[in-house]
C-alpha cells in the first residue's frame, strides 16, 4: 500500500504542468541567447501576434501580423509562424518564406520568466523565447 502512495505522489508531481490566465501570457517575448538573428513576439491580447525578424546585422528582414489561439491555459497556437532556429538569414534569406504552418507551443514558467520553445527542439529547450517587461 505505501508503494502505491509513493507512485501516486511521484506521477502528481511530474504530470504538473504550469498553468496560465490569457493576461498573463500577453506582452513582449524574445529569444534567449540567439546569435545570428534577433527576433520579437509581441503576444496581443485580441489574439493576434505582432512579429518582427532581424538579421545579424540588425536589419529588418520579416514584419508579420497573424492569428494565435490559446488553448488549455498553456499551449500558444500560432497561425503562418516563421521558426526562427536561429539560422544565417544573410546567407539564407530564403528560409524566410517559410512562413505558411503554424508552431504550438507550451507555455511554462522558467526562472522568474514565462517562455515557450520552438520547433522540435522545443523538448531540448534549444530555441526558446522569454517574455520580458
Amino acid at each position: 500500500m505505501r508503494l502505491l502512495y509513493v507512485i501516486f505522489i511521484f506521477m502528481m508531481f511530474f504530470s504538473c504542468e504550469d498553468t496560465f490566465k490569457q493576461e498573463q501570457v500577453i506582452g513582449k517575448y524574445v529569444p534567449i541567447g540567439y546569435k545570428n538573428t534577433f527576433d520579437t513576439i509581441w503576444i496581443k491580447a485580441d489574439s493576434m501576434y505582432l512579429r518582427k525578424v532581424y538579421d545579424r546585422n540588425n536589419r529588418l528582414v520579416l514584419s508579420t501580423t497573424q492569428k494565435y489561439i490559446f488553448l488549455n491555459n498553456n499551449i500558444i497556437d500560432f497561425y503562418f509562424f516563421f521558426e526562427n532556429s536561429d539560422r544565417d538569414l544573410i546567407q539564407f534569406p530564403e528560409l524566410l518564406k517559410d512562413t505558411l504552418g503554424g508552431e504550438q507551443c507550451r507555455l511554462e514558467k522558467h526562472k522568474s520568466y514565462i517562455r515557450f520553445c520552438v520547433g522540435l527542439a522545443s523538448q531540448l529547450h534549444e530555441y526558446c523565447y522569454k517574455k520580458i517587461k
